[in-house]
């Protein structure tokens, strides 16, 4: 829950959003993580685990208004290991 720590405080309330061009959904966004950011595959759109990760997400954003994010949603940047900022 701190700022600039990947917070999902208002992840539920900003989705679908648009993202180059395109309109993704949550689900797409998750499935997306599963693709690149942990190496897998896709869940199931219907599947009992994508379905408590919708849950939780949205758990987490309860009562954040719907379309706006949250002061402190993201990450900061990252200070490269090669010396860059």
């Amino acid at each position: 829950m701190r700022p600039f720590a990947a917070p999902f405080v208002s992840t539920f309330a900003t989705f679908p959003m648009l993202v180059d061009d395109q309109v993704i959904t949550l689900k797409e966004r998750i499935n997306g993580c599963m693709r690149r950011s942990m190496n897998g595959k896709n869940l199931p759109e219907d599947d009992p685990e994508m379905e408590a990760l919708i849950a939780y997400i949205k758990f987490l954003g309860h009562g954040t208004p719907e379309g706006v994010r949250v002061a402190g949603m993201g990450l900061l940047p990252s200070r490269s290991a090669f010396g860059g900022g």
